[in-house]
């Protein structure tokens, strides 16, 4: 059972009450509920709490605080922080009811929240959430429920809403799901009900900071004034906030303002340290310093998460990155710019600004530009994020294949691995880059290894060695087969059979491509060129033999990070034509004239 009452009193507090009553059957009932998190910040206090386990037998035991330890934790890709109480239950008999009641009381620093519907971890027997007004209507009050609704109850009355259910089953999460499968409820009062009013709202928590001091110009001239183009200052003065600014994921715990108000950006340059915010704005203080227009974004970071564009609220936010107008940066083809926007994240310390990250890619973005902010959709820039397999191969009599392959990853994934080799010694990266070759390449015989890595432009990883594959054309005849391993850039067919939640995918591009010196005499291959195009990318394969050398390319295109069910026919279409490639062996057979 649950029940979460959320009521918001007249100085603008909020009091969330929540009751849990959970039976645990089993040892992986205990595991999956303890510790039980009770998430909180600067802002959020646990105000009250009381647990306890009835047995079987009617017995009751108390939980005392002593098992309620605090926590950091941190988000994906470590961008952000917050901190939780842990609730440890003791070992109880099979059968026993855990029954937890407690109390948080935040002053939030905007007048929104959000609930997620459902459970992840077991099915739900009764379901009670309440949201709204401790007195009197509150003024501006909205609320929305995204997701499926079967079999929730709704009710509304003025500045209130009631959601009830029962027998809500365990939300299952299939491959490649969003964080997020079940109904959401968010809600919101006051008056600002728009994006651009969100702007302003924090415009008005960045415009108390101390901008523009001397400390700043004076490392903007020193960085930039000798420079004489545009795109070429960004590129230096990101790189300075990117590099020389260390990343620290902290909350400041400023009161009022949560973890949404930076430090000042001189107190920043001063300790050479903050977090995304704190990187964020101090770029965009020495860019205006260097005469470039710049506004920090705000964006949600979550590769399987995204925002509610219809519900204009700054709780999804949890990443800030720079929004500079691509006017007068001569912007490039692969440039990440939408919207008139050219979009940096001053916490990647890897690559060049003009590359945005994976997880910045196909999210939405609020440009904070006080009553000119607008809600911008970042680019997608599927060839930045790249994995390509090259094997380049001579035959022996033995019809075994012998020669050099290499794997280069590229993007998010490469810088993934380069920041993983800074930290390890050469025996385990040489380990692990035989591993992530040998996964391309099973069967192979590894020698000769190679690794390089790539820190300009886009950040990628470059694995070669001499390989070894038995077998490759077995048999003397002049007919024969082999099947080339494959990259897979799509999700497997049966992934979308019968499948109601959107896949949520890395937009990227993956190669594959065999170069094989084919023995005197081997039979050409058949045609078996393919290429399938659509609005959520491409697969396309190409087989020709020319002089005895046997090309087989294989490439695989996503365009989209997030894909409603609506998309999926399109997605299988693709899905497809890769897995029936991946599934044939290429052919080479005489075939009579002809036949």
């Amino acid at each position: 059972d649950q029940s979460i009452t959320v009521s918001v009193r007249a100085d603008g507090a909020v009091a969330e009450h929540t009751k849990i009553a959970v039976r645990l059957y089993t040892a992986r009932d205990l595991a999956a509920w303890s510790p039980y998190p009770i998430y909180l910040d600067p802002d959020r206090k646990l105000v009250d709490l009381s647990a306890h386990i009835t047995e079987p037998g009617g017995r009751v035991v108390e939980v005392g605080r002593r098992g309620l330890d605090i926590a950091d934790i941190a988000e994906p890709e470590g961008q952000v922080s917050q901190k939780l109480r842990a609730l440890e239950i003791p070992v109880v008999l099979p059968g026993s009811v855990f029954t937890l009641d407690y109390e948080v009381l935040e002053k939030p620093p905007f007048p929104s929240g959000s609930i997620r519907l459902g459970g992840t971890r077991d099915k739900i027997d009764q379901l009670r959430v309440e949201v709204g007004s401790a007195g009197e209507a509150l003024p501006g009050w909205r609320w929305r429920l995204d997701g499926p609704r079967e079999g929730l109850h709704v009710e509304e009355t003025p500045g209130r809403v009631v959601v009830t259910a029962s027998a809500l089953p365990v939300l299952s999460r299939p491959d490649h799901s969003p964080e997020s499968v079940g109904p959401v409820l968010r809600y919101s009062w006051g008056p600002v009900s728009t994006w651009q009013g969100i702007g302003r709202w924090y415009q008005g928590l960045v415009a108390a900071l101390p901008r523009g001091t001397p400390a700043v110009r004076r490392k903007a001239e020193e960085i930039a004034g000798g420079i004489a183009g545009r795109r070429q200052k960004v590129e230096a003065l990101a790189a300075f906030a990117r590099r020389e600014i260390r990343y620290v994921a902290v909350e400041p715990g400023i009161a009022g303002a949560g973890g949404y108000r930076p430090a000042p950006p001189a107190d920043v340059l001063a300790r050479r340290w903050g977090d995304c915010k704190d990187k964020s704005v101090l770029l965009v203080d020495l860019l205006n310093a260097a005469g470039i227009e710049a506004y920090p974004a705000l964006i949600r970071l979550a590769p399987k998460g995204r925002l509610d564009a219809d519900f204009p609220a700054p709780n999804e936010f949890n990443h800030l990155v720079v929004a500079v107008p691509a006017a007068g940066l001569a912007p490039r083809p692969d440039d990440p710019v939408t919207g008139g926007f050219l979009f940096v994240d001053a916490t990647e310390t890897l690559g060049s600004a003009f590359w945005l990250p994976s997880y910045d890619q196909d999210q939405d973005a609020l440009v904070v530009r006080g009553d000119e902010s607008l809600l911008v959709h970042t680019a997608v820039r599927p060839d930045s994020e790249s994995q390509v397999l090259e094997v380049n191969l001579a035959t022996t009599p033995q019809g075994d294949g012998v020669g050099q392959a290499s794997l280069e990853l590229t993007g998010g994934v490469g810088a993934t691995w380069v920041n993983r080799l800074a930290t390890r010694r050469r025996e385990e990266n040489e380990a692990d880059a035989r591993a992530l070759l040998g996964v391309a390449l099973p069967g192979a015989t590894l020698s000769t290894l190679g690794i390089k890595a790539s820190l300009s432009g886009v950040p990628s990883l470059r694995i070669s060695a001499r390989v070894q594959i038995p077998r490759l054309l077995p048999g003397a005849s002049p007919t024969r087969s082999f099947r080339p391993a494959t990259l897979h850039g799509m999700p497997a067919p049966r992934l979308l059979e019968g499948r109601t939640v959107p896949v949520v995918l890395t937009p990227e591009v993956t190669r594959s491509i065999w170069r094989v010196q084919l023995p005197a005499g081997t039979c050409p291959p058949p045609a078996q060129d393919a290429a399938v195009d659509n609005d959520l990318g491409s697969f396309h394969q190409k087989i020709a033999l020319e002089g005895g050398l046997l090309t087989v390319e294989r490439r695989a295109e996503i365009k989209s990070r997030w894909i409603e069910p609506d998309r999926f026919p399109a997605l299988r279409e693709l899905a497809l034509a890769e897995y029936r490639a991946g599934k044939r062996s290429v052919r080479l057979e005489c075939v009579a004239a002809g036949k």
